[in-house]
């Protein structure tokens, strides 16, 4: 999903769900961001990896935010956030194996993402 205004979506950041909604009404999303001088390279996207990702991207994994679905649906209707297509499994992948191997993840998010994969 991407973010921002529905004037300017460009401003906006894509968001990658990791996990499927947990017990508590949660998920895992890692924000994916330009790559400028300073950047976890843990897993690197290039350009059109996905639509939204015009330039070369990282997965920012300091920034693992668990957000409520009901967060999540109430900005879609803001518009807030913009639903976007799911990344390809190979993606999909590559992001999950980064939040394990990323010296950059919080602990906490080490822990959720670990018991949501049972």
């Amino acid at each position: 999903m991407g973010t921002g205004p529905a004037s300017d979506p460009e401003r906006g950041h894509l968001f990658v769900i990791l996990t499927d909604t947990c017990q508590n009404g949660e998920n895992l999303l890692v924000p994916i961001c330009t790559i400028g001088t300073k950047y976890d390279n843990t897993c690197t996207l290039k350009a059109g990896e996905h639509e939204f990702i015009k330039h070369q991207s990282y997965a920012e994994y300091y920034r693992l935010q668990t957000y409520s679905v009901v967060v999540i649906q109430a900005r879609v209707e803001k518009q807030i956030i913009l639903p976007k297509p799911p990344v390809s499994n190979d993606v999909l992948t590559r992001l999950c194996e980064g939040v394990e191997k990323s010296p950059l993840t919080p602990l906490r998010q080490k822990k959720y993402y670990r018991a949501q994969q049972h």
